[in-house]
């Protein structure tokens, strides 16, 4: 997503990735959780594609991946891309809708805006 702006435009590593994995295998998502640790990602979240996806969201805490929980209202609400709130009972029901009116609830908030302006001003 943005890891700062140079003249011809973004540079650095991404703030957000997300990786979905086959309901089969989780092979290769330690090794990529490091790799997008050490290369500085702000936020990683993995997901395996089960019947109630399993979802790993980590956040980089003092150059560590640390494990997010949900807050007490239920949601992950993003740090890397403030406005990005994800209700953890509608993602393992596989509620899209329920999904998308959260994150269009969290973008129009102040932080969101003020993300963004930073991003095309810098």
């Amino acid at each position: 997503m943005y890891g700062g702006s140079s003249p011809g435009g973004f540079s650095g590593p991404p703030n957000f990735i997300l990786d979905v994995f086959p309901r089969d295998s989780l092979q290769d998502y330690e090794y990529r959780r490091s790799c997008f640790e050490r290369a500085g990602v702000i936020e990683y979240v993995g997901v395996q594609d089960l019947g109630t996806p399993l979802v790993m969201w980590n956040c980089l805490v003092d150059g560590k991946f640390t494990p997010i929980e949900e807050d007490a209202a239920g949601f992950i609400r993003s740090t890397a891309l403030p406005g990005l709130w994800i209700p953890m009972h509608a993602l393992k029901g596989r509620d899209w809708s329920s999904i998308m009116a959260a994150i269009a609830q969290g973008i129009s908030r102040r932080p969101h805006h003020e993300f963004m302006e930073s991003i095309w001003t810098r």
